[in-house]
């Protein structure tokens, strides 16, 4: 099956510091990809450039290509570019106060998008059927509002309907539920998959949330200081993470039924410009000893499981 999104070794830069280096990895069609990762990892630049959005001012693209359906976005003409961001590749913002504009009503912001892209049918008809699909019962008050009288999780739900409304092939979700409650929380991620089965669309989701990936992702790519370092099936990682940063991340999770004590890491992700010489994990590792210095490169323990850690050395790709 062709993936619906390729990335292959991309390296994004602001200016002359690198923020992610050879980062890879594909998404196929009806599938859920969950990047997970503590903030400053390179999550969200990642995504960002798989919409052919670079940070401004200064962001470039040091070397890698990412294909959509076969084409490479950072390829194609601004017209193009123009056609796919809000129709075929849809993004959910993680601060949906901020994605929205307080100045425009909420019709005037999703009507926005047939003017801008192809569409056979009523965009009334279509804002009504997708604003009731995403659990509103009055479509027509919420399209007469603007964002300051809506809730956090209901403007949450409006901005999946913007996501939704021309049927893109890929979602990409950054942080979809940061702002909101745990109740709420479950309710936009189920809303979201439950949506993504019926559209067949691929998603992207990016979080630093464990549990959301355990629940709801079916691959999951794990980033530390820019690098993709392991990449697995949800179920193979949850039953026994590669890297000792995965293992940290699965240590530092509260189980409420053992009653475990927590075993946070300690340090702190290096800022870009100042990743250290080898292993980006190697100052926080228990582990750690002499190859970690030198660049590591990527092994494969098992068919489709990629992790780049030493310890595997003798599952060299």
């Amino acid at each position: 099956m062709e993936p619906v999104l390729e990335v292959q070794n991309l390296s994004i830069g602001i200016g002359s510091t690198g923020i992610t280096e050879n980062v890879s990895f594909s998404i196929e069609p009806g599938q859920i990809y969950g990047i997970v990762g503590e903030s400053g990892c390179g999550k969200t630049i990642t995504a960002l450039s798989c919409l052919g959005m670079l940070p401004e001012p200064g962001g470039k693209l040091l070397q890698g290509r990412i294909f959509f359906k076969g084409e490479d976005i950072h390829s194609l003409k601004p017209e193009r570019l123009r056609q796919i961001r809000g129709s075929e590749i849809s993004m959910i913002f993680q601060e949906p106060t901020s994605a929205l504009n307080p100045l425009l009503s909420i019709r005037k912001q999703l009507a926005e998008l047939f003017e801008f892209h192809e569409f056979n049918g009523d965009p009334e008809e279509r804002m009504d059927q997708v604003l009731r699909r995403v659990g509103f019962s009055d479509p027509e008050r919420i399209l007469s509002s603007y964002p300051h009288q809506l809730s956090g999780g209901m403007l949450q739900r409006v901005v999946i309907a913007l996501a939704l409304l021309l049927h893109p092939s890929l979602i990409i979700a950054d942080e979809p539920t940061t702002a909101l409650d745990v109740t709420v929380q479950a309710q936009i991620m189920e809303l979201l998959v439950e949506l993504q089965k019926e559209e067949g669309c691929a998603v992207l989701l990016i979080t630093h949330n464990i549990g959301l990936i355990a629940q709801y992702a079916d691959r999951v790519g794990v980033m530390y200081a820019g690098h993709m370092i392991e990449q697995r099936n949800v179920a193979d990682f949850l039953r026994q993470p590669y890297h000792p940063y995965s293992q940290g991340l699965m240590s530092a999770l509260p189980d409420v039924d053992e009653r475990k004590e927590l075993h946070p890491i300690p340090g702190q992700v290096p800022s870009a410009g100042d990743f250290p010489e080898g292993c980006r994990f190697r100052p926080r590792c228990k582990q750690a000893f002499a190859p970690c210095s030198q660049t590591v490169p990527e092994f494969e323990p098992e068919p489709n499981q990629k992790v780049c850690c030493f310890l595997y050395e003798e599952a060299r790709v």
